[in-house]
Parts: structure tokens; sequence; C-alpha cells
């Protein structure tokens, strides 16, 4: 690795302070989640942040002189969080938040952004203080201090987009840093409501098991999810989910009611030996979902049944997630064994570091 010149991150107050947060409102609260993966925690990986945040805009213009960190305050005591000097730089732009979709969208850098990519921080060596002690308060201080070489002329027309990369260093031991974040979730989900009993088949210690899940991103553009398994199933066997609108509840001969008018059947891959199996969607997220209810089920060949030669698992009542309250920040996390800059993101509004600014 080329050796680069060792810079402090902990400076005297007087060369910088911290008079705004990005996202705003956390200059004397924590922000309530942790990011502990982002500095060191992965061999020989350069760490991208790309940060969105479009709750600025109401602040006006600025020109932003610093940038820090701090301690995620609610970690406990760990001496692997110690010391450590990383490479680090920093770029910024003003960016179009509208083309962020949550979820994963990828968006391209270059419709992302309104202005190119300004580096403010040119790559140096950083020495990030240690974080091994659980701060005695409730908010950990400003620690790492990373004073911009060249200010970054804010304007309140668009979100700002900060993109943070720390890359490795090979005589630095692989371990965890806890930087303070938010704690969004960025999505809302469901898992439904059991409905009836499955099928017992023979040699399982329980009736059929069928769980679910959906999650809604919320976005216009953004890829719902759908997730189903099934435990204590006949083994080595292919299973089927259905979808339905409603549940019929007959008992038509089988050893289990039939819960959903199964409108739709997916079949799936065999079970494992011990009659385990897992199913993932995504589809497009679309308004006209919104306030539909589903019923699915499993079902499955068995030749042990009574009279029809089927096995049925419970079933589970699955309305759609509404929309999500989704914050004006988006945040795209990677990395890569190459440190070159990407050119393109994958975005979640959801928790995101919480960045300390001089402006």
């Amino acid at each position: 690795m080329k050796h680069l010149p060792l810079f402090l991150a902990t400076l005297p107050a007087a060369l910088g302070a911290q008079n705004m947060t990005s996202p705003p409102g956390h200059l004397t609260a924590d922000g309530g989640g942790v990011f502990d993966n982002v500095a060191g925690a992965y061999a020989g990986q350069h760490t991208h942040i790309v940060h969105v945040d479009d709750a600025l805009r109401g602040s006006g213009a600025h020109s932003i002189r610093g940038v820090f960190l701090r301690r995620d305050a609610s970690a406990a005591t760990n001496p692997a969080y110690a010391a450590r000097p990383l490479p680090v730089e920093i770029r910024m732009a003003q960016a179009d938040f509208t083309k962020v979709i949550n979820g994963g969208g990828h968006v391209p850098d270059a419709t992302l952004r309104l202005t190119p990519w300004q580096t403010v921080f040119a790559q140096r060596m950083v020495s990030l203080p240690s974080f091994v002690t659980k701060p005695a308060s409730a908010l950990a201080p400003w620690s790492v201090s990373l004073l911009l070489d060249t200010p970054f002329a804010y304007q309140p027309t668009s979100a700002l987009a900060i993109h943070l990369r720390i890359s490795p260093n090979s005589n630095v031991p692989v371990a965890p840093y806890p930087i303070d974040a938010t704690g969004e979730s960025g999505y809302s989900h469901e898992s439904g409501v059991l409905v009836g009993a499955g099928c017992q088949i023979t040699g399982q210690p329980g009736p059929f098991w069928f769980e679910s899940s959906l999650v809604n991103y919320g976005d216009v553009g953004s890829q719902s999810s759908l997730t189903c398994s099934v435990i204590r199933g006949v083994p080595s066997t292919p299973w089927i989910l259905a979808l339905g609108l409603s549940d019929p509840g007959i008992s038509f001969g089988g050893c289990a009611a039939l819960h959903t008018s199964a409108q739709v059947t997916l079949p799936q891959a065999a079970t494992d030996a011990a009659g385990i199996g897992r199913a993932s969607y995504t589809f497009a997220h679309h308004a006209s979902l919104l306030g539909t209810t589903f019923w699915l089920q499993a079902a499955q060949p068995y030749a042990n049944a009574s009279a029809v030669p089927i096995a049925l698992s419970n079933g589970r009542r699955t309305p759609y997630p509404a929309n999500p309250v989704l914050p004006r920040h988006a945040l795209a996390l990677t990395w890569s064994s190459a440190p070159t800059f990407g050119v393109g993101h994958d975005f979640f509004k959801g928790a995101t570091l919480v960045f300390g600014l001089d402006w």
C-alpha cells in the first residue's frame, strides 16, 4: 500500500466546530443507531458511503468547512474498538433527491448528481481515535474531525451528497468501530396472521408449518419483496406456494383445510431432508396493492394422506403493508476490494451515518 502522511483526526476546537448535523436534529441527541462495519471491519475492503440529505434545504446556503463523526453512545465498552489509522477521502456534490429510489433502487451516478463531485478532503491517512470506552453520558463527543481542504458551497435548491471512502490498512487488525448513526427502518413489513393448522407429516415433530413476510419500501419504482418458508414438510419433496385473494376454508378430504383461493400457484424446488424450504420473490410496488389482503399456503404431494394425497400447511392472512413514512435522507453503502468510485448507487431511505458539519 502507498504510504500516506498521518492526519490527526482529533483537532483543537478552534480549528473547526460542528454547528449542524446531516441529517438535521442530532447536535444534542444521539442518532439512535450504529454502524460498526464501515471503518476497518473487513479485511482488504474499501467502504463507500454515499449519503444524500434533502432535509438541509430549509437551512439556506452555507459553506461547509468540516465534517465530524462520533462514537455511538449506546455501544458497550469493547477493546476491539481501538484507535486505528485508515485512509479517508471525501467528495461532495449537489444531488437530485427525486432520483433516489428506496429499497436498493439503482441510480446511475450521473443521474444522481446535479454538479460534478468536488474532492473536499483528499485521501490521506487519518488517525481514528479509540472508541473502546462507552461514554458516561448519553451523547458522545465529536471526536473525529475532518477539516476540508476546500470548502463546499452548499446551495439549498437541491440535496447535499457526501461520498465518504474509508480504505483498508494492512497494518491494522480487522475489527469493528461503532460510529453513531440514525435508526430508521425505511420500510414497512407484514408477517401475516395464522389461519388454521397444517397436516401432520409422518416422522415430523409437529404440523406442516408455513411463514410469510411482505416488505414494502414505498417509493414509486421500488421493488417489494415476498419471502416464504416451510418447515416440518414432506422431506426432499417439491412444494407449491399458493397465493389467493380469499379464504375458502374448504375441507375437501385432505389432512388440512384449504385457506387460499389460489389465483396464483408457484412451484418450488424440493425441501431438504428435514422438510425445510424457502422461496423469495421481488415485484414492482404499485399503489393498487395498498389495502389488498393475500391468503397464502403451501402444498406438497403426500402419499400418506388418508384420502387426498396432498399435504397442506397452515394458511396465512397477509395484508400488503402500508407505505412507510420515509426520511428525507438516503444511504448507499458498499464494500469493494478496489478503491475505484462506482458509477451507480443502490439507495435505502433509512439508517445513515450522523455527520456533524461546520458551516
